[in-house]
């Protein structure tokens, strides 16, 4: 989208004459505090029907803008409207030859409203200010943009954000982009003032990132893909998120100070300041300071809603003031307390009571000691904050330990092990449990001893009106994950009702306070797997997990599950587990594939010849693109496919990510130098250094290209040598694990295009295709419902650029630490099953394997394969049919076409659900169903009607 975005504001200079637009008056402005920027802001001043000093910019025929009738505040008010969501259109204002100083505050503000607004997969409406554009020093230029979610009313908007350079130059633009309808703007408005000097000398100023202050909470660098260029979208590394309502707790000790006048303690006040992400709830949140509440507000929204409140969008991160006190040394407890979900980048604590945080300036310039920080004991947090189970699966709750310093803790034999106390309402019981390094069969003695893992009931209680049993589990080994293997029982269990489990940690004679798991019972039906398409887990390791989950084939067997993608397999160790447990996969049909990471440290370090080199000549740590292929690091990984292969596994799937979006930061080592130049030899071209290049790209477009050429080749000769390798070894196999059938799956990053993929990350989709029986880009959406669209677009363009069916992606189920999936969003996994099938996938991976179990996660899958089921054919055999049409023009078609039926794919995944969409034929069909349903459909000449009330993805089965 961002492409396609700057080639729209590209159009805006070079379209301006032509459209007959005056010109911007060329004039001098010098910012003072609050000095209003723009010129003629309420577009009072009219010349030639149009306002003085602004710019229309209309798209084709699809746009127009206008003067409406009406005012607001006192203020003319400018409509831009279009007719169909590929409508482009906004308004602007240039000012040249100014003079405001560098480290000035900006604030954009006004009012707007919109009107039957239909929004593209890439669309939205916003305003934007480019600073320094002219300014032939690019790293003068800076952006600052404000997202306008639809409101039917009038609405004021505001952004503040402060610029450092000088700002010689601006452009203002409110901007209608790929959307149909109407935006209306008035009283627009781009003031400045100077931003406060600080004096650490008379003011103490503490700052904290977020992360790793308590224990407990998930820390996350993902940046959402609308923010994926902003530097400071958060400070530090990343942000930590609470999604379950529990306490944020700081424990830290306040330096004590004696007033040199009087001999006595001295006394600060200080104010509070949280830099918090602005979720559409607008949770209310407590701030206490020592168990007395010092603050109570509600947070600010910033992601962006519709009408209905329902999510469009991400949003920022901002600062809020959070109430003071005073203190003169000594411990203190900072408790930050929500009834919704919300998320903390860091916090500033200042003695300067007047001072506003607008950014980061007071990080760097911090005082380091005058807080120091409390660490507390372990504690065991469940990894998410709503798990699903279910009466006829044996499904994985995931505890974590979180361990102050990030380093296991490992107990004697001889000493008393830590306690998992755990109180599960009775109508659910817990069948197996596995820690990290053991379980209840097995164990690593240089990890716990001659101990291993135990649990057992203890006894049985009331809380809050309903049974519990309790049950107590003996730990020798803090770290990492901690399976609860659980089903419901026949004592009361009813689908669709909300439990809760207690539990907690002992440690060294220190019981934890008790957390709480939200649990919601889960209704699963029977699901018959496809026969040649495949679904299922990636992840986890067959020891820590599968060893202790030997109900997982019943569960994957009653589900339409008919895949599994294993880590660390050490068969030498266990060869007969393994050899149990492949057998078991086998008689039930599912295909067993290993989960290889490609030049990871688990298969030894990268040499220290064969590492990459950056563009400054500094060491990069990663494996160069020309690493030398008969050295010890490359060797080191094709044993390792022959210990795989000579061991009963004769599927691997390739996790390669070394190389994500690098871009032209590696690889500039002697070798690859030396190996380029043999490359342009021998197409007779003469050499240059590859350093110069990249730095010239603009002008040496055909050089650039060659090296991109150069280092996808390189990357793909690995790829060559792998699958040499893989059918070398294979002919060894005893046992086969994929039914006779082959996988090599090369599990790589997706880009928007094929081309950004060869630039960004190497990989050159058509000719890895060559060596691979499938190709898994990662297609992870972290927004829910409405990107689900993405999966099905993605697939489409790699099967396009490649020509054939060779596709089959890696979606993301969850993970805890960077996309738990909403319950509002699960529906999510079911669609994104539609589009990948409608698109012809093969198969489908997801990543990761604890929360695809989890019935809440696993019910929507194995639906969408219980109604995609019998149509098989179509998704094998049939070819994409291009003559399905539906109106409006924002619903989504997909549609296959085999003998005489076709199947079609409609969804809306953005717009309203009560918007009703009509579905044309070529030619009037027999019958229509509702596959979801099972119900036929009324047809009306060549047509018939649906809408999304129910579901936002249906499947249509049309019979001529």
């Amino acid at each position: 989208m961002k492409k396609m975005y700057s080639v729209f504001l590209s159009c805006i200079v070079g379209l301006s004459s032509c459209l007959g637009v005056e010109e911007a008056k060329k004039e001098s402005a010098v910012s003072t505090a609050g000095e209003e920027i723009l010129k003629n802001r309420d577009f009072s001043a009219m010349k030639d029907g149009q306002p003085e000093n602004w710019r229309f910019y209309t798209y084709k025929d699809c746009s127009k803008i206008s003067i409406a009738d009406e005012t607001y505040k006192d203020n003319k008010v400018v409509c831009i409207e279009s007719d169909n969501l590929k409508g482009k259109g906004y308004i602007s204002q240039e000012l040249k030859d100014l003079k405001i100083a560098d480290k000035t505050s900006f604030k954009i503000s006004g009012y707007y409203k919109t009107e039957n607004i239909g929004i593209d997969k890439d669309g939205k409406c916003f305003v934007e200010i480019k600073y320094n554009g002219l300014e032939k020093d690019k790293k003068l230029l800076k952006y600052q943009q404000k997202v306008l979610p639809p409101a039917k009313e009038w609405a004021y908007f505001e952004y503040v954000k402060d610029i450092e350079p000088p700002v010689k130059d601006l452009r203002f633009m409110a901007i209608l982009y790929n959307c149909s309808g109407k935006i209306y703007f008035s009283g627009l408005s781009v003031t400045a003032q100077k931003i406060k000097s600080i004096d650490t000398s008379k003011q103490i100023y503490i700052w904290r990132e977020a992360e790793g202050l308590c224990l407990g909470f998930a820390n996350s660098n993902y940046k959402p893909q609308e923010f994926k260029n902003t530097a400071d979208y958060f400070s530090g590394g990343g942000a930590v998120y609470n999604t379950k309502k529990e306490p944020f707790i700081w424990n830290f000790k306040e330096k004590s100070e004696v007033d040199p006048e009087t001999l006595f303690t001295k006394k600060n006040t200080y104010k509070i300041w949280l830099r918090l992400y602005g979720y559409r709830q607008m949770p209310l949140m407590n701030v206490e300071l020592d168990n007395k509440k010092i603050a109570s507000f509600k947070t600010k929204k910033t992601e962006k809603t519709d009408d209905k409140g329902e999510y469009t969008g991400a949003g920022e991160f901002y600062w809020q003031e959070a109430g003071e006190f005073t203190g003169e040394g000594g411990n203190h407890k900072l408790k930050i307390s929500s009834d919704g979900p919300f998320g903390i980048d860091a916090i500033l604590i200042t003695t300067d009571i007047s001072y506003q945080p607008k950014s980061f300036e007071t990080r760097e310039i911090a005082n380091k000691d005058f807080f120091t920080d409390i660490k507390s004991g372990p504690v065991i947090k469940a990894e998410y904050k709503v798990c699903g189970v279910s009466d006829k699966i044996v499904s994985p709750l995931l505890f974590r330990p979180h361990i102050p310093g990030n380093t296991p803790i490992k107990i004697k034999n001889d000493e008393a092990p830590a306690v998992f106390h755990i109180d599960m309402p009775a109508c659910i019981d817990i069948k197996n449990v596995s820690s990290h390094w053991a379980g209840t069969s097995w164990n690593y003695e240089s990890r716990w001893g001659n101990k291993f893992l135990t649990y057992k009931k203890v006894g049985e209680k009331t809380i809050e009106n309903e049974k519990y049993n309790s049950y107590e589990i003996y730990l020798y080994y803090l770290w990492i994950d901690i399976f609860v293997f659980v089903k419901g029982n026949s004592q009361g269990f009813e689908y669709g009702k909300d439990k809760k489990c207690f539990y907690s940690l002992e440690y060294k004679g220190t019981k934890e306070a008790q957390e709480k798991l939200h649990i919601r019972t889960v209704e699963m039906k029977p699901t018959k797997a496809f026969s040649e398409i495949f679904i299922g887990p990636a992840g986890k390791c067959f020891k820590s997990f599968y060893c202790e989950y030997p109900d997982v084939t019943e569960t994957m067997t009653y589900t339409g599950i008919n895949f599994l993608n294993v880590w660390s397999i050490n068969i030498a160790k266990d060869k007969e587990l393994w050899d149990k447990f492949v057998k078991k996969c086998l008689a039930s049909k599912i295909i067993v594939t290993a989960e290889f990471s490609l030049l990871c440290s688990a298969y030894g370090p990268v040499e220290k010849d064969d590492f990459a080199i950056d563009i400054n000549g500094k060491k990069v740590d990663r494996a160069s693109i020309c690493m030398d292929l008969k050295g010890k690091t490359f060797q080191k990984n094709l044993t390792a496919v022959d210990e795989l292969l000579n061991n009963a596994v004769t599927g691997i799937a390739f996790d390669d990510e070394n190389y994500n979006q690098y871009q032209d930061k590696i690889d500039y080592s002697k070798r690859s130098k030396e190996m380029f130049e043999q490359y342009l030899n021998k197409k007779n071209i003469a050499y240059k250094d590859p350093v110069e290049i990249v730095k010239n790209k603009d002008k040496e477009k055909a050089l650039y290209n060659l090296w991109v050429d150069f280092k996808c080749d390189m990357v793909l000769e690995r790829y060559k040598i792998l699958r040499a390798r893989y059918d070398e070894s294979l002919k060894k196999n005893t046992i086969s694990t994929t039914q006779s059938r082959k996988f090599f799956i090369p599990q790589i990053l997706k880009n928007k295009s094929p081309q950004e993929s060869r630039e960004n990350s190497y990989w050159d989709y058509k000719k890895l295709a060559e060596y691979s029986t499938h190709i898994s880009p990662m297609i992870y959406t972290y927004q829910g419902i409405k990107d689900s669209h993405i999966v099905g677009d993605t697939i489409k363009m790699y099967n396009d650029y490649i020509g054939k069916y060779i596709i089959a992606p890696t979606l993301l189920a969850g993970h805890g630490d960077f996309g738990e999936v909403a319950l509002s969003e699960k529906k999510m996994l079911k669609y994104q099953v539609f589009e990948s099938l409608m698109n012809k996938a093969p198969g489908i991976i997801y990543w990761e394997t604890s929360s695809f179990f989890d019935p809440l996660n696993l019910s929507q899958i194995s639906e969408a394969i219980r109604i995609a089921q019998p149509y098989e054919e179509f998704f094998l055999k049939g070819e994409p049919c291009n003559t399905v049409k539906a109106s409006p023009e924002w619903a989504r078609i997909i549609a296959l076409k085999h003998e005489n039926k076709i199947l079609i794919y409609a969804a809306n995944y953005r717009n309203e659900t009560d918007k009703k969409i009509i579905i044309t034929l070529d030619k009037k069909p027999l019958k229509v169903m509702d596959l979801e349903k099972n119900k036929e459909v009324e047809i009306k000449n060549f047509s018939f009607e649906t809408d999304f009330l129910d579901e936002r993805g249906k499947l249509f089965l049309v019979l001529f």
